[in-house]
């Protein structure tokens, strides 16, 4: 697993991820399999923080988390999995900003 962004753009707490600023992160995948997302954000300039998903990158989903929920998708192939919270805001005292709080990959034909 990688982070790109400039300092302190993703910080890792335990199994936390916090996106204070345009980054990703990404995984290479051995085999097709779900991806499952827990997280929430700060809404701010009138739109929610959004986390997109590409494999190989072509998108697969583009959602946004405002309230905390959990969203599941089916990753359709081995590949390079990238996570990215691309439509960052900051105008004080607005900061748009999103929080991973579970991330967990189960492989095809494994159970969680």
């Amino acid at each position: 697993m990688g982070f790109s962004g400039g300092r302190n753009y993703i910080v890792v707490q335990g199994s936390t991820y916090f996106f204070n600023s345009t980054s990703w992160i990404w995984a290479d995948l051995c085999s097709a399999g779900t991806l499952e997302v827990t997280a929430h954000g700060r809404v701010a300039g009138g739109a929610a923080p959004r986390l997109t998903v590409a494999l190989d990158s072509v998108k697969v989903v583009d959602e946004p988390f405002s309230t905390e929920h959990t969203w599941k998708i089916k990753v359709s192939s081995a590949g390079r999995l990238i996570l990215g919270y691309f439509n960052d805001y900051y105008a004080p005292p607005e900061d748009r900003n999103l929080v991973v709080t579970n991330l967990s990959y189960v492989p095809s034909g494994t159970s969680k």
